[in-house]
């Protein structure tokens, strides 16, 4: 029997090219080919990803100078991160650097436990018209003189309020905020600043800024009954 070997070719060529075979791997090195030549082309350690990255490090550059990190790094990370879970545009570059400006303004390096206490009432309390005072909740632990060492502070717009059931709970050593927590959580675990207003946001700026807080009341002196300032009878 005569074998005829261009026959056989021609005939498996046309079978192979009838079944889509040529076709389906001419595709498959085209897509390769492809997605080969664009990470190349705008990969990480391409001419345009390195652009890209340098352009977007020099629109979200912060002046550190002002900033009293130290052990506060992941705080700034949670707040970055917390702000660009979007798309960077000039939009998010613009609330981050708003954001951590507000959150490091090197004015108010220092607050008196007063005003502290005057601000969370400004903040958290609003009177009704015929209400000529509410009592807060106030917990003082510690030493009255903050540079001798550790102060616990617990403080509740609302009255009646255990230490540990308050809403503001703030620690300090030698006159600095080692520690806060709002409404029962630790501020540098969950809380971010964009969840933060009013007094709580306060607070976390001052936390973050490692703020002196100045006891500046005689025995610790605060006044649970806060007035109304808006009322007509006194």
């Amino acid at each position: 029997m005569e074998l005829n070997l261009n026959e056989i070719v021609n005939n498996s060529m046309q079978e192979i090219s009838e079944s889509g075979l040529v076709q389906e791997i001419v595709k498959n090195e085209i897509e390769e080919t492809l997605k080969s030549t664009l990470s190349t082309s705008f990969g990480r350690y391409s001419k345009f990803g390195k652009s890209l990255e340098s352009e977007i490090r020099e629109k979200i550059k912060v002046d550190l100078s002002k900033m009293n990190l130290i052990e506060y790094n992941q705080l700034v990370t949670n707040v970055i991160a917390d702000t660009l879970q979007g798309e960077i545009g000039d939009k998010s570059i613009k609330m981050v650097k708003d954001n951590l400006e507000s959150l490091f303004n090197p004015g108010g390096a220092s607050e008196t436990l007063t005003r502290l206490v005057e601000k969370m009432v400004e903040s958290d309390i609003d009177f009704d018209d015929d209400e000529s005072y509410r009592e807060i909740s106030f917990h003082f632990k510690g030493y009255e003189n903050g540079e001798n060492g550790f102060i616990n502070i617990a403080m509740d717009p609302e009255s009646d309020k255990s230490e540990y059931g308050c809403k503001y709970q703030i620690g300090i050593f030698q006159n600095e905020i080692f520690s806060l927590r709002v409404e029962g959580v630790d501020i540098r675990k969950t809380l971010s600043l964009r969840s933060l207003s009013g007094f709580s946001r306060e607070l976390f700026s001052l936390y973050a800024k490692r703020a002196k807080i100045i006891i500046d009341n005689t025995n610790i002196n605060i006044d649970v009954e806060v007035l109304n300032p808006n009322y007509e009878d006194w």
